[in-house]
């Protein structure tokens, strides 16, 4: 995951570091889980987690503490690469019809190596230990799972007092060609305020480039199963194509959120201790009972950009354990009419003026005002 090189004494950000596009109280951390499919054509889920870490004031006050005294701080935490593997661009490339070699060349030296805004593995924020925000030892590689078995989880089992702060969740939706690492200046943005967000990475073959990971059986060796992007034309054969995709999508959503409620009930675990939920193939290494009790799964919402805006109103329209739904740039074409006035919960559309052609402003307009609120705002 490119993490050997980004570790850095506590405090310090370097400017590769992406920006976050708001500025919560939080300092966020952020860890990858992916969980075993439950049966026949279930492929599981993907994505990457972030969540508050420490107050901002206290990581700044210890830092700053530190440096008056002339303290060496032992601690260091590692911030993941935002391109972690090649295959993403060249996914990205193939998708934008561009030469590989250009967008890598593009990419490795125009931005560089820059590396997503939240700390690899660092803690969940406790009121026990509101300055706690020392970086896990493990990276969460999968290289670091050895070829013939799964690690065991290396987690404390450690219990929460009831007064620690419960976090609501949002389950982020990505775009064609994006992926769980693309948006992660805006999820590192929420998870600042408070949230705790899944971004999933989509097998419905709409992301650049995924993979999942299989066991086999005999050998008992893990590998790698590469899912790469479905390219369409437009043509009579898209919408069904898409809305196939977009039904996957909203699966791979509610199952997500699934994951997160069965954290919150210490009943996701690895693979290899068979728990009572989900089984983690990756993310073994890091400790997800602190998140135990931690999260109000009450307060669920769903936000998606351009294709994810149609996953994020379709998942609403699924499952009311959504409690609102949130659109960047919608692309509703994925979604087939019947569901627009399934949509219950309130729902927010953010839209640059570009995306509201005539096509587009006509579905969004089917959705259900009478049932609940739905707001939209355009950014010139």
């Amino acid at each position: 995951m490119g993490l050997s090189a980004s570790s850095y004494p506590t405090g310090t950000k370097p400017s590769t570091i992406l920006p976050q596009v708001g500025c919560g109280k939080y300092e966020v951390g952020c860890a990858d889980i992916m969980v075993a499919g439950e049966g026949e054509g279930d492929t599981g889920v993907f994505m990457r987690i972030f969540y508050p870490n420490c107050l901002k004031i206290d990581f700044h006050s210890q830092t700053d503490e530190a440096a008056a005294t002339n303290e060496k701080t032992e601690t260091k935490i590692e911030y993941p690469l935002w391109n972690e593997r090649p295959e993403y661009m060249d996914g990205l490339a193939d998708y934008r019809q561009m030469s590989r070699r250009k967008i890598h060349f593009y990419f490795d030296w125009v931005i560089g190596e820059r590396r997503v805004p939240a700390g690899w593995h660092t803690p969940l924020f406790s009121k026990r230990h509101p300055s706690r925000f020392h970086s896990s030892k493990s990276t969460g590689d999968i290289k670091d799972i050895p070829s013939n078995e799964i690690p065991p989880s290396k987690s404390t089992n450690s219990l929460k007092p009831d007064n620690e702060p419960k976090f609501p969740v949002i389950i982020f939706s990505h775009g064609l060609s994006g992926s769980r690492l693309i948006y992660s200046t805006f999820c590192s943005s929420l998870a600042s305020y408070g949230f705790v967000v899944a971004a999933v990475e989509h097998r419905d073959r709409s992301s650049s480039w995924t993979y999942m990971l299989e066991t086999d059986p005999i050998s008992g060796k893990i590998n790698e199963i590469p899912i790469k992007m479905l390219m369409l034309g437009d043509d009579e054969r898209e919408f069904k194509k898409r809305n196939q995709q977009n039904h996957k999508r909203v699966t791979e959503c509610i199952r997500a959120l699934h994951v997160l409620e069965e954290i919150n009930l210490g009943q996701c675990g690895p693979i290899d201790k068979k728990p009572k939920g989900s089984k983690i193939i990756v993310g073994q290494n890091f400790d997800w009972q602190q998140f135990k009790n931690r999260l109000d799964i009450s307060k669920a919402g769903v936000i998606g950009h351009s294709m994810g805006a149609a996953t994020s109103i379709a998942a609403a329209a699924f499952s009311t354990d959504f409690q609102c739904a949130v659109a960047l740039d919608g692309w509703f074409y994925p979604i087939e009419h019947e569901l627009y006035s399934q949509v219950s919960q309130p729902a927010l559309l953010l839209n640059v003026h570009d995306w509201q052609w005539p096509e587009n402003m006509k579905r969004i307009y089917k959705l259900d005002k009478e049932s609940s609120e739905k707001l939209m705002f355009t950014f010139k």
